[in-house]
């Protein structure tokens, strides 16, 4: 049997983790902190993110958590507006909407 190792247990090495036990691969996932506790911080999950973890048979437990995103804006640091794109997410497919995942 095949078997990797991946370093890190942050959205990416996890996913890459669930990735690989898919088609067969033994893996082992070092990471650094001792065990997992929600930090009340947000991630921002791009379409490219969520259709992976759609693929992965995620989507319900990423739809029940998930804050759709409707626009994206950038503020200085005395909060004035920079930058302002509207998101459509509500019109895009399920697979490639985007989202912030926040756990407190």
């Amino acid at each position: 049997m095949t078997r990797a190792l991946v370093i890190g247990g942050g959205i990416g090495g996890l996913t890459t983790a669930l990735w690989l036990h898919r088609v067969g691969v033994e893996v082992t996932v070092f990471e650094a902190v001792p065990g997992v506790k929600p930090l009340g911080v947000g991630i921002n999950l791009l379409p490219h993110t969520t259709k992976v973890l759609h693929q992965l048979g995620l989507q319900n437990r990423l739809e029940a958590t998930v804050i759709l995103t409707r626009e994206l804006r950038y503020h200085s640091k005395d909060g004035k507006t920079i930058w302002v794109e509207p998101r459509a997410c509500w019109r895009c497919d399920r697979e490639s909407r985007a989202g912030a995942l926040r756990h407190d």
